[in-house]
């Protein structure tokens, strides 16, 4: 910082935005003077610019002249976005609200729509692309001549989809309501149905296929005889009362979330991906678990004794009264989200990836992280 040679500009000293072009330019702040000079200095800039709107309300912005830069748009409210000449550009568009998206002549980017409403969306021509669209309502998809391509919906209502058609496409339904869905001539489709009500599914005769059952209510399960499922990960969300006995199970990803009154015996579960999600009252004793990912999220009343966990991805979030000492954790990657009165001493640990999101009252001291 001793060098560091910069001014500090406002929307009234801003005239020239040519002069700065080709230059290495870092904007701080967030407000309307700080988009005023984001919208000019993305028309001349070309390198090492990081924008984060975020909230920001009311914010135009025009990546047209962006290049190789990751955008993030978090809760932008009444944005103006025009993606058409982006390239390579990974986008993330959270809680948009009233956004004109026209991803036709997008190629080669991950698009990540989440929350939209009153979207107008059409994939037709979108080619190798995934989309992930969540909390659309009212949007007319036709994902017949989709190909290879990943789609993600989320909570659509009144959606008419018609998967025969669809070949080699990775479908996620959550939240959908009347929705009538028959797998059975469905090969090679990785299938997750989320929040379905009134839902029937027969997965008997499917094979190789990745069935993902959150928040299923009315549909008869019987996971006590999965001795015959074999390479097929099941997630088992929102399932209330389920008797699961995951002793004889073997290498089958198992994620189990919203789990009420589910007695979990995890240690002569061995090579399995276990994610527990929304667990109350669960007793869990991860120390004789080896090779296991596991994934607590929004545990509570849980006691975590990460200290002899080797090798394992530990993502914690949402974790109220929970006491963590990662500092016997080597090579873990750990994410810790919205953590609330957390005591974390992360000086110890190297060569971790950390994410702290919305941490409140939490004490951290990064200083001698190294490699992170």
């Amino acid at each position: 910082m001793d060098t560091f040679q910069g001014q500090v500009m406002h929307s009234h000293d801003y005239r020239h935005p040519e002069k700065f072009s080709n230059q290495v330019l870092v904007l701080l702040g967030a407000g309307l003077s700080g988009r005023d000079i984001a919208m000019g200095l993305s028309e001349v800039a070309t390198k090492g610019i990081g924008i984060n709107l975020c909230p920001i309300k009311s914010a135009a912005i025009n990546p047209r002249s962006i290049k190789g830069i990751g955008i993030n748009l978090c809760s932008i409210k009444s944005a103006a976005i025009n993606p058409h000449s982006i390239k390579s550009v990974s986008i993330n568009l959270c809680s948009i609200k009233s956004a004109a998206i026209n991803p036709r002549s997008i190629k080669g980017i991950g698009i990540k729509l989440c929350s939209i409403k009153s979207a107008a969306i059409n994939p037709r021509s979108i080619k190798g692309i995934g989309i992930n669209l969540c909390s659309i309502k009212s949007a007319a998809i036709n994902p017949r001549s989709i190909k290879f391509v990943s789609t993600k919906l989320c909570s659509i209502k009144s959606a008419a989809i018609n998967p025969r058609s669809i070949k080699g496409i990775g479908i996620n339904l959550c939240s959908i309501k009347s929705a009538a869905i028959n797998p059975r001539s469905i090969k090679g489709i990785g299938i997750n149905l989320c929040s379905n009500k009134s839902a029937a599914i027969n997965p008997r005769s499917i094979k190789s296929v990745s069935i993902n059952l959150c928040s299923i209510k009315s549909v008869a399960i019987n996971p006590r005889s999965p001795r015959s499922i074999k390479g097929i990960g099941i997630n088992l969300c929102s399932i209330k009362s389920a008797a699961i006995n995951p002793r004889s199970i073997k290498a089958v990803s198992i994620n189990l979330c919203f789990i009420k009154s589910v007695a979990i015996d995890p240690r002569s579960i061995k090579g399995i991906g276990i994610n527990l999600c929304f667990i109350k009252n669960a007793a869990i004793h991860p120390r004789s678990i080896k090779g296991v990912s596991i994934n607590l999220c929004s545990i509570k009343i849980v006691a975590i004794h990460p200290r002899s966990i080797k090798g394992v991805s530990i993502n914690l979030c949402f974790i109220k009264s929970a006491a963590i000492n990662p500092r016997s954790i080597k090579g873990v990657s750990i994410n810790l989200c919205s953590i609330k009165s957390a005591a974390f001493n992360p000086r110890s640990i190297k060569s971790v990836s950390l994410y702290l999101c919305s941490i409140k009252s939490a004490a951290i001291i990064p200083c001698s992280i190294n490699n992170i």
